[in-house]
């Protein structure tokens, strides 16, 4: 099997992708349509906030490196206060 994404569009904070399977002869099989919303830190934190967690730690990347501006991923340990 085959599968891959094209982006259909970014609005904001909100792409949308659409997800391609198909057999490894090209014929398709399924095409999903995903919406995705990426947030800042700020914002990850007020929506965990206001459902009643608390963060305690957050890293920029799988080996534990600080958040910055350049981070590609927020990895977040939150638990429920």
């Amino acid at each position: 099997m085959l599968y891959w994404h094209d982006v259909e569009s970014v609005v904001g904070d909100v792409v949308t992708i659409s997800g391609t399977v198909a057999q490894p002869d090209g014929t398709v099989l399924r095409v999903l349509s995903e919406r995705l919303r990426f947030l800042n830190v700020v914002a990850l934190n007020g929506f965990l906030a206001e459902t009643g967690f608390e963060v305690e730690a957050q890293f920029g990347g799988w080996n534990r490196e600080a958040v910055t501006g350049s981070s590609q991923e927020i990895i977040t340990i939150a638990r429920r206060g």
